[in-house]
């Protein structure tokens, strides 16, 4: 599954950029990004030994985790300014607290840091409100 595929499904998975919580919150990052027809989205992590498709059992949930992570490690974009170094560090570092985390708490500076850089991977509009759902009022 495509990168951009994956943060699409995430963004999908939040709630509106409109309604940011008023208080900081905690988040199961390990849940699995849910499709509008009620499945996980997945991504296959075992090819087929005829490497046509995917292995029997050789697919996986996208997490939560997975696309915050992934947007957040994502290179800058040439309309971004550059980053400062303390930045990129502070991106990085919320990318790794937040890949696995069962019971992260994410401040609103974060959320909306996160909500920026969903906004800016180029996911459609479903993917971005199922991701943001999965993000919490």
């Amino acid at each position: 599954m495509k990168l951009k595929h994956l943060i699409c499904s995430t963004l999908l998975a939040l709630t509106p950029v409109s309604a940011i919580a008023s208080e900081a919150k905690s988040i199961d990052f390990t849940s699995p990004i849910i499709s509008p027809d009620g499945t996980p989205y997945r991504e296959c992590i075992t090819p087929a030994d005829n490497g046509a498709g995917c292995a029997k059992d050789g697919l996986r949930a996208i997490t939560l985790g997975a696309i915050v992570s992934a947007v957040l490690s994502r290179p800058q974009t040439a309309h971004e300014t550059a980053l400062t170094l303390d930045e990129q560090v502070k991106r990085g570092t919320l990318a790794l607290r937040l890949r696995a985390a069962k019971d992260a708490t994410v401040t609103i500076e974060e959320r909306s840091l996160i909500e920026k850089q969903l906004g800016a991977a180029g996911l459609n509009s479903v993917q971005l409100v199922l991701i943001l759902h999965a993000l919490g009022d």
